[in-house]
């Protein structure tokens, strides 16, 4: 082909309009694959203990509100705690997993109205409905008298309903109280037998 000013004219328009085509593409293709990443949030988990209720025999126990001290006592509560985790479900994955918070054995050490921290987690941004508390032993000292009491513990697993959210870049805290309810006079548990119990419950802190 005799390659006149047309015909180079011609053939470079079409080589350009090719390489166009290809960006267009190309950017069109990179444009659409964005990937998404889940956003991540701290869920944190403090303990704290109810002031104590006297449970007079044959009666049924109640339990002093969640943060209500108006009746302080000076009671201590030792809680030997395992395993702990959290049921929750991601924004991105609705699918509701388990993920541990702790493994190792811990006695924590809880008195009226003061709050301890028993640990943080990194989770993804969504629900978190259950918290599971596993439970070894617990004894209480109530006021000034020195006499150790067990707390019976009916089981060793305790799930702990909870509407915590866990949002990106910030802490979601939670609170679980104590509720704990032994008879109205003190007893040196000789017989080896429990006579307290605890009841946990969870509340979101703001």
């Amino acid at each position: 082909m005799v390659k006149t000013p047309v015909n180079i004219f011609i053939m470079y328009g079409l080589v350009g309009l090719a390489i166009a085509g290809g960006v267009i593409t190309v950017s069109h293709v990179t444009s659409t694959v964005v990937p998404v990443f889940p956003k991540y949030g701290q869920f944190s988990i403090d303990l704290v203990l109810s002031p104590s209720v006297a449970q007079q025999s044959g009666s049924s126990a109640s339990y002093a509100p969640v943060n209500d001290y108006a009746r302080q006592e000076d009671d201590t509560l030792r809680v030997t705690t395992g395993s702990v985790m959290v049921y929750h479900s991601g924004a991105l994955n609705p699918t509701t997993t388990w993920t541990t918070l702790q493994v190792e054995t811990r006695t924590v050490t809880l008195r009226t109205g003061v709050k301890v921290h028993l640990g943080s987690i990194t989770l993804p941004e969504g629900n978190v409905t259950l918290v599971l508390v596993k439970v070894v032993g617990a004894t209480i000292q109530r006021g000034s008298n020195s006499i150790l009491e067990d707390v019976g513990i009916q089981s060793s697993q305790f799930d702990i309903p909870t509407r915590a959210r866990v949002t990106a870049q910030t802490t979601t805290n939670v609170l679980i109280d104590f509720h704990v309810a032994c008879p109205a006079t003190v007893s040196d548990n000789s017989s080896g037998h429990s006579v307290c119990s605890f009841t946990p419950s969870a509340e979101t802190e703001d």
